[in-house]
């Protein structure tokens, strides 16, 4: 293969992975019998965009979320359905390859808010010393998109990319309790199979 070949396929480098998604269960039970589809989320404060969340290889990490939100009344039964996800052209902000991508697309939001004459939105709420909301996040990744729209480019199938969440591990150590990789699936053909944990 001639360089500009393998330069192409350097999006494709991350083979098919196993995925978890928390939810309802009614829900859950419906997409495995392919009969409802899971949705997008389009939060505000969805990290990595809009798109389908899923906990890469952490079922354990995607049932305890689901567990949270039926504590806290937003899901009546909590489950967890498995998924084999083909990541596809993927923006995988763990690349030092995006990060030209990712600092380009926050200078055009910038730009954006200060021809309105409006302030960015920030990431906040704190917790053990990083922001857990993460508005700023989601509007810079969903900038990445619309700037590869106006460019022509292809789109991103996902988005990939690893949270620091939670308490140090032990005592001055800098991993987290809860660190997680969480990947955003904006092309639903790059789920490549559901399956019951």
């Amino acid at each position: 293969m001639h360089t500009a070949e393998l330069e192409a396929l350097a999006g494709f480098a991350l083979g098919p992975l196993v995925c978890f998604h928390g939810g309802e269960l009614r829900v859950i039970e419906q997409v495995l019998a392919d009969v409802e589809t899971l949705g997008k989320s389009s939060n505000k404060n969805d990290w990595l965009g809009n798109g389908i969340y899923f906990w890469v290889g952490s079922k354990e990490r995607a049932h305890e979320w689901a567990e949270q939100k039926q504590a806290q009344g937003l899901l009546h039964k909590a489950a967890v359905v498995g998924a084999i996800i083909y990541p596809g052209l993927c923006l995988n902000l763990l690349d030092f390859g995006v990060i030209d991508e990712v600092r380009d697309a926050y200078s055009f939001l910038l730009e954006v808010f200060k021809k309105a004459e409006d302030d960015p939105p920030v990431n906040h709420c704190e917790q053990n010393g990083i922001l857990v909301n993460r508005p700023l996040d989601c509007a810079v990744i969903e900038s990445v998109h619309q700037l590869r729209r106006d460019a022509g480019l292809p789109a991103y199938d996902t988005v990939l990319g690893a949270f620091e969440e939670g308490p140090p591990l032990f005592e001055g150590s800098a991993f987290r309790e809860r660190t997680h990789l969480q990947i955003a699936v904006r092309n639903r053909s790059c789920i490549l199979k559901y399956f019951k944990p």
